[in-house]
């Protein structure tokens, strides 16, 4: 039997009209969002998974969603024993895709994320999920004045810190960011509540 050549151009609107097969998505994660390997592996296994982190980059840049989808929704996902599209189905991303803003905004911290994360996934929250974080006092208060007045009652009731550090007792400045976290109730960002406190000592030492 004579074989059929088929035309170049022809084989290739074959092979672009094929869907995207694991592995290529995977490079192709790597190479367009800067993402580790790891990550684009966690994020292959499921292809719902994967489309919607390409989405999510949009809203919150590659890193922060590779991060955040890789750790810490695929950790809650699996402590429920529940796949990402039975998460998707739920309105999942809609409440992710709010999350990652917050994030990206500053208004809400790693550790509160996680927490309206699993209020979600626990039907704990129906609606928006930046709406309850704001009526549930859960929203940050990274760059507010709420964070100096925490450093400043945290300066008041503990003055022996306070003079350790300028003693030169660094882990004194970790004992008192401790006390402001605390006070915020893991809302405030870490690293704006050491620069407060590191803006407030220069100004004592003055």
């Amino acid at each position: 039997m004579q074989p059929i050549e088929i035309p170049k151009e022809t084989v290739e609107k074959i092979r672009a009209a094929l869907p995207e097969l694991p592995t290529q998505k995977m490079r192709r994660l790597e190479r367009q969002y800067g993402v580790s390997k790891e990550e684009s592996h966690a994020l292959c296994l499921e292809q719902a998974m994967a489309d919607d982190f390409e989405k999510a980059a949009k809203v919150a840049g590659p890193k922060l969603a590779a991060v955040f989808m890789r750790g810490v929704l695929k950790k809650q996902l699996n402590y429920r024993g529940m796949g990402y599209a039975k998460f998707q189905e739920a309105g999942g991303f809609s409440a992710l895709r709010e999350i990652l803003s917050m994030l990206r905004k500053g208004e809400t911290t790693g550790k509160i994320a996680e927490l309206l994360l699993a209020q979600f996934l626990d039907k704990k929250i129906t609606g928006s999920v930046e709406k309850h974080a704001r009526s549930s006092g859960l929203s940050g208060v990274e760059g507010s004045a709420e964070v100096e007045r925490m450093v400043e009652k945290v300066f008041e009731s503990c003055p022996k810190a306070v003079g350790d550090y300028l003693a030169g007792n660094a882990k004194a400045l970790h004992y008192l960011a401790g006390n402001v976290m605390d006070a915020s109730k893991g809302r405030a960002d870490p690293g704006h509540v050491h620069k407060t406190l590191a803006k407030k000592i220069r100004g004592k030492v003055k």
